[in-house]
């Protein structure tokens, strides 16, 4: 039950970070977002240690292609 909870918190924490990913692009600051993004997605996707999000990872190439 508590394990639950923690990747429900985690998820919620990566959904946050990938949105900060976003305004961070939006404002023209690409380091912010990458920082945030990278933050948002586990470290080793073979053991993760928070759950995965797709989101977080589909800013990361926006990232790269913004003028």
């Amino acid at each position: 039950m508590l394990e639950i909870q923690v990747q429900k918190t985690l998820r919620g924490q990566s959904l946050y970070l990938s949105d900060i990913s976003g305004t961070y692009l939006s404002g023209g600051d690409r380091l912010g977002a990458v920082l945030a993004a990278r933050e948002a997605l586990p470290k080793n996707l073979a053991n993760p240690e928070r759950p995965y999000v797709e989101e977080a990872e589909f800013n990361k190439p926006n990232v790269f292609n913004s003028p």
